[in-house]
């Protein structure tokens, strides 16, 4: 192979690896900022249907004094090989 033909394929392996990283730095400024926003307003969403639940009296914490205990009994089953 000739010399200037192997300088023409690292060049274009050089301009090939740097589209490929301006291509994902341009995918990145467009996908980040959608995740993020897309994040805080499941976030959002999520904290107003737990307030409404709490205020609505549907998410009581399990505690002893509401006596939210449930007991039972369990045996441990070994296989033997």
């Amino acid at each position: 192979m000739p010399r200037w033909a192997k300088a023409l394929m690292l060049v274009a392996a050089l301009l090939l690896g740097l589209l490929l990283i301006i291509l994902a730095a341009g995918v990145a400024l467009i996908v980040i900022p959608v995740a993020i926003v897309s994040a805080m307003v499941v976030r959002w969403r999520y904290r107003n249907r737990a307030a409404e639940a709490v205020r609505q009296g549907g998410m009581r914490h399990a505690s002893p004094q509401h006596g939210n205990i449930i007991e039972g009994e369990y045996r441990v089953i070994d296989r033997e090989r």
